[in-house]
This record gives structure tokens, C-alpha cells and sequence, in this order.
């Protein structure tokens, strides 16, 4: 396996090989159920994330811009979770050189308090001759959780689409799209 060589620090970052002017992508994050940030006070399945990055010539990040919504959400109505029409916007946010902005557009908040609990847990990966992670193994006292990641490459060799999976469960975890603007 050769390692990718970026040709800049910003294009590492973003997993980026060639002369890329503009990367645009989407994340539907199928397995996100619930309140993971304990700031919207609704609960939601799943969240997509928009994200924009535009580079210089030299490959230096001029700005990104990005924002991330509820694919479902949900509300209680006489102890039942119904469905709503609308997709709530958790987070947006700006970065123009190195400085980040973030805009909490929700305003149901709550307090939390996370402990986090120690375990014996260790992953295993599996990387393709692009040096792309493919197989990944979760084990800790359970079962061990074995997850699949798929792949689709343009002619530069940047992968415009990503699929996450665990092995036996239909719906894919995550689904990534980049459209690459390349100079």
C-alpha cells in the first residue's frame, strides 16, 4: 500500500490528492437517534451535513462553510413519538482562515451532565491499495461489531462517494457525496 500524498496540509485534512479548488459534500449519518449533543431538546433519526471548502492555488483553505439538519424529527404527543414535517437545522457553521464561527440555530436547550465509563475495547482496520479505510472491527466484552466502507473514486483518485455499513444491518450507517472542482 503507497500512503496518499497531499499536496498541502488543508487537502490532508479534507482526505484530498490533486489541485482541488472546491470540494462540496453531503453526510447523511443514519445512526445518530436521540439528542448526541443533549442541546436540541426534541429527539431526531439521523442528521445530514452540508459542508463547502474552497481552496487557493497552493491548496491553502480560503473558508468552508457547512451546516447540519435532522433528517427525522420527532415529538411527544400523548407518550408517543409522532414524526414531524420539519428538519430542524442543529448547527452551522463558518471558517475563514483558521478562525470558526458556530451558529446554534435551536433554541431548546438542555442541561447535561456525561460520565464517561472505562472499558476494554479495541478496534482493527483494514485499509485498500488507495490507503482508505475498508473494514473496521469494534471487540469489547460484547460481540465485536464488524463495519464495511465502500468506496467510489473520480479519475483524479479522490473518493466522491463513501459508504459505512455493519455487516447484517441493511440501512448504511453513514453515505458521503463529494463533488470535486479541481483547477
Amino acid at each position: 500500500m503507497t500512503p496518499k500524498k497531499f499536496a498541502s496540509p488543508d487537502y490532508e485534512e479534507f482526505d484530498l490528492v490533486g489541485k482541488v479548488k472546491k470540494c462540496v459534500w453531503q453526510v447523511w449519518d443514519y445512526d445518530v437517534i436521540g439528542t448526541n449533543t443533549d442541546l436540541y431538546s426534541g429527539s431526531y433519526k439521523g442528521q445530514v451535513s452540508s459542508i463547502a471548502v474552497h481552496f487557493s492555488g497552493a491548496g491553502i483553505l480560503l473558508d468552508a462553510t457547512g451546516e447540519r439538519r435532522a433528517i427525522t424529527t420527532y415529538s411527544v404527543q400523548h407518550q408517543a413519538m409522532v414524526a414531524k414535517a420539519d428538519n430542524v437545522v442543529l448547527e452551522r457553521l463558518s471558517k475563514v482562515r483558521g478562525t470558526a464561527i458556530d451558529y446554534n440555530d435551536y433554541t431548546k436547550y438542555r442541561v447535561s451532565v456525561s460520565k464517561l465509563l472505562a472499558q476494554d475495547a479495541y478496534f482493527e482496520y483494514r485499509y485498500n491499495a488507495q490507503g482508505d479505510l475498508i473494514t473496521m472491527v469494534y471487540r469489547d466484552k460484547d460481540e465485536p461489531r464488524h463495519f464495511t466502507i465502500t468506496y467510489r473514486y473520480d479519475t483524479q483518485g479522490n473518493w466522491v462517494e463513501r459508504i459505512r455499513a455493519e455487516t447484517g444491518v441493511q440501512e448504511p450507517i453513514q453515505k458521503i457525496i463529494r463533488e470535486i472542482t479541481y483547477y
